[in-house]
């Protein structure tokens, strides 16, 4: 009976409002599975975002190409990444093309720890860049370096936030389109989970489809259940039954939480799924 009511609930996400045609036998790069996903699978939302289910039709995740110009002064190549979102619309992932690498000030690429701080940027709803508009980051900028660069945003810094150094435009144009612009429609009336439900699903988190378990994580994290010791131990403790997909999700919700027990800490950083999974997102 448990389990059946988180499968209800995905259900009443997905056959709400995702009743549309499949798309064309087409490969996809996704950073949670080895090689490419074919799309009979993968239902067309929108004009731009895509929704991912599994063999059985359960819903996964949200994705889209995005194509952005990120600087005002065209010192900037523009950004073409494909972002995810989980069922609940929250940041997932991204994934950045070998042919198309992500660069900084003077068409530097980006390293791996450029990207590293990226994600954590975008797994971050609650970043200071909320308070801020382009305009403001420009007079930002101005104010901190004079006239240089202060259109392209290549120096911008915000205190405590991991903008990457010479990219602040492209931090910033990304962390809108994840929220300010999150073309995922946002999930009315998603049915609670009651208690039994809820200790179950964190007694057994690997035996829950993805769209279980955000729904599961999403609750917990609105009820401030995540922030307990007990509870981030409970779920990094099944890392190692979980699938690649579903250690994500664990990791990003865990990662929003205002503090980390360094015990489920360690079992995060040791998690070679979310490790291998970071390795595909990047060229």
């Amino acid at each position: 009976m448990r389990g059946l009511c988180l499968t209800i609930v995905c259900f009443l996400i997905w056959g709400s409002e995702y009743g549309n045609a499949q798309l064309p036998a087409e490969k996809w790069a996704m950073p949670f599975y080895d090689g490419a996903v074919e799309t009979p699978s993968i239902s067309n939302l929108n004009d731009s975002v895509l929704f991912a289910g599994d063999s059985a039709g359960n819903p996964q995740f949200y994705f889209q190409d995005v194509e952005a110009e990120v600087c005002e002064d065209k010192l900037c190549f523009p950004v073409e990444i494909t972002l995810f979102w989980d069922v609940a619309g929250e940041f997932l992932a991204f994934h950045v093309s070998e042919n198309t690498p992500l660069t900084k000030a003077d068409h530097v690429l980006f390293t791996k720890y450029d990207y590293y701080q990226l994600f954590q940027l975008l797994n971050s709803p609650d970043s200071k860049l909320a308070r801020y508009k382009k305009a403001d980051l420009v007079q930002h900028n101005r104010k901190n370096t004079g006239a240089v660069d202060a259109v392209s945003g290549a120096t911008v810094r915000i205190a405590k936030e991991p903008m990457v150094n010479g990219a602040a435009f492209t931090c910033f144009s990304l962390w809108n389109i994840v929220y300010r612009q999150n073309p995922v429609p946002q999930p009315g009336g998603m049915k609670q989970l009651d208690k039994e439900a809820m200790e179950d699903g964190l007694e057994n988190p690997a035996k829950l489809s993805a769209c279980e378990l955000t729904v599961l994580l999403n609750q917990a994290h609105r009820e401030k259940k995540l922030r307990k010791l007990s509870v981030q131990k409970q779920l990094t403790a099944q890392l190692s039954k979980m699938n690649p997909l579903q250690c994500l999700l664990v990791s990003n919700y865990l990662n929003r939480q205002n503090y980390i027990y360094p015990e489920a800490a360690e079992d995060l950083r040791s998690c070679t799924k979310i490790e291998r999974t970071f390795a595909r997102m990047i060229p």
